[in-house]
């Protein structure tokens, strides 16, 4: 689901081999929120860096679930905690979509699921 501008060694950080989950906003040039996604149990994978390309399905409020592409503008690390109490490490990335490859993910039908 994820693609990568460059081929270059991935280095994983401790925060990025912890990450509980990843929440994803994508926006249009106009800096605008055009779709959100949630995903969990992330542990282990690889996170996409600033500059890298993500393709993924978000829920957009126009459109409903859909597939957008875009370049990772912004990432960051927060720890919060479960309910036990416990901490987990979420990241927070703001994806800025690419409009000329957005024709490339043709929206679902209304109600689908992600």
């Amino acid at each position: 689901m994820l693609s990568h501008s460059t081929v270059r060694p991935r280095f994983t950080r401790l925060a990025e081999a912890m990450a509980a989950g990843v929440y994803v906003e994508a926006r249009d040039p106009a800096g605008h929120t055009i779709g959100q996604a949630v995903f969990t149990a992330w542990q282990g994978r690889p996170l996409p860096q600033v500059g890298d390309t993500m393709i993924c399905p978000v829920l957009s409020p126009e459109y409903g679930p859909r597939k957008l592409a875009g370049e990772v503008s912004e990432r960051r690390f927060e720890i919060q905690t479960d309910a036990d109490g416990n901490p987990e490490v979420w990241v927070s990335m703001v994806v800025m979509v690419d409009e000329s490859r957005e024709s490339e993910f043709t929206p679902r039908v209304r109600g689908a699921k992600c």
